[in-house]
């Protein structure tokens, strides 16, 4: 915003004061804020809640019997909402600063907190935006896993502009991975590949130009890749090139989950499903991935919501059977437990002449819901016999004989 901007802020805030007291902002907080903004500090993020907004708006117009419209209007309104205390400050300078310090492990946490990823500070641009600056590709990378987006800031720069503007290769591919699009134009009509050829990158806008420019043959064999940093771009742009279609997601949705960029999966089987059901409904697989990746970040109901849609066309499916018994037998969340349904669906994924070590897991896991701890144990037993005879890891093994030793000991499993 331009110093005269706020200036005429300012004065309109000076004529139409006072302001209700529970209409406005306390009165050092609103100064601070504005001083800090002036000093160029990113106090902008304050500004992201767009209920608080509203709110605020609304109370302010009341108050004063206003009908706000225009720019300058939107400039008032901006100052006007939120609340500006330290707190909100103290909690959105931690992921900027993680993203500013390269601290993946901060990232990581702040995600699994529950905090936003995407606030914008005063010129736009997100903890993304702030990484990719610094160079900062591990914790750039973390925020794409945990879901950040391809916003772009108030000139309509989006984070791999900035990657290519910098000759930053690697960050661009990065990006690429997130679905970030290279050929998003900012407010000056210019994209990545200009942006990196103006700065004398041509490396990079190769880097780019070879992708945007590959065909749909080469795109598929690319996305065959075992290397993420090839496969998930090319898939990503298969996707553009191409009229939408299931399988096409569904191979970006297994690249992703391999790749523990499980935001990105549910987004990618989300599509598969949307833009053709029938490959959907013949592939039960799609639903148990879109669930496995659900699960991972701790959404227990729409993982159980997925499952379930898959048992509707495939009731027999042992993965989709043994899956929906364990998360109903283990899941945190009491409102989701149900140790009967649990019981049955586990028996049932169990009842095959050789069951594998995981429905028996579940099977243990669904007996010590409903207090049968003799039963449990005895099956757990099982599912460890099994496991090794499969070959599975030491570290998996190592889990079913700690979880065995808390059934000896009648505490159910909880996960």
């Amino acid at each position: 915003m331009s110093r005269a901007v706020w200036i005429c802020v300012m004065a309109l805030l000076v004529l139409l004061s006072p302001l209700n007291a529970a209409c406005a902002p306390k009165t050092s907080v609103w100064r601070t804020f504005v001083m800090l903004r002036e000093l160029g500090y990113d106090v902008g993020f304050l500004l992201d809640d767009t209920a608080r907004l509203k709110k605020h708006i609304k109370c302010f117009q009341e108050q004063h019997d206003l009908d706000v419209t225009g720019e300058i209007s939107y400039e008032l309104m901006k100052a006007l909402a939120g609340e500006f205390t330290n707190r909100a400050m103290t909690t959105y300078f931690k992921i900027f600063e993680a993203a500013r310090h390269n601290d993946a492990a901060a990232v990581s946490a702040w995600a699994a907190s529950g905090g936003k990823l995407n606030p914008q500070n005063g010129l736009g641009e997100t903890p993304l935006h702030t990484a990719v600056r610094n160079g900062n590709r591990e914790a750039a990378r973390e925020l794409v896993r945990n879901g950040a987006g391809d916003y772009a800031d108030f000139e309509g720069n989006t984070p791999i502009m900035i990657a290519a503007a910098r000759g930053d290769t690697n960050m661009v591919m990065t990006l690429l991975m997130s679905g970030s699009n290279p050929l998003h134009k900012n407010s000056q009509g210019v994209d990545a590949v200009d942006l990196a050829l103006a700065a004398g990158h041509v490396q990079t806008a190769e880097a780019i130009m070879d992708l945007m420019s590959a065909d749909a043959q080469t795109l598929r064999r690319l996305g065959k890749s075992k290397d993420p940093s090839r496969s998930i771009p090319a898939l990503y742009q298969l996707n553009r090139l191409e009229r939408p279609n299931g399988e096409a997601y569904d191979l970006l949705g297994k690249a992703l989950q391999a790749d523990r960029m499980h935001q990105n999966a549910v987004l990618a089987y989300e599509s598969s499903m949307f833009v053709d059901p029938h490959y959907a409904s013949a592939n039960p697989g799609i639903r148990y991935r879109l669930a496995v990746s659900y699960y991972v970040i701790k959404d227990h109901a729409a993982a159980l919501k997925s499952l379930r849609e898959g048992l509707e066309s495939h009731p027999h499916d042992g993965k989709l059977l043994t899956f929906s018994a364990w998360i109903l037998a283990t899941s945190r969340d009491g409102s989701i437990r149900d140790g009967p349904e649990a019981l049955r669906l586990a028996r049932k994924a169990a009842s095959t002449g050789d069951p594998r070590y995981s429905a028996l897991a579940a099977l243990a896991a669904a007996h010590a819901e409903n207090g049968d701890f003799d039963s449990a144990v005895s099956i757990q037993e099982r599912a460890i016999a099994k496991a090794r005879q499969s070959g599975i890891s030491p570290g998996l093994i190592k889990a079913y004989e700690k979880r065995l030793a808390d059934l000896r000991q009648g505490a159910p499993v909880r996960q």
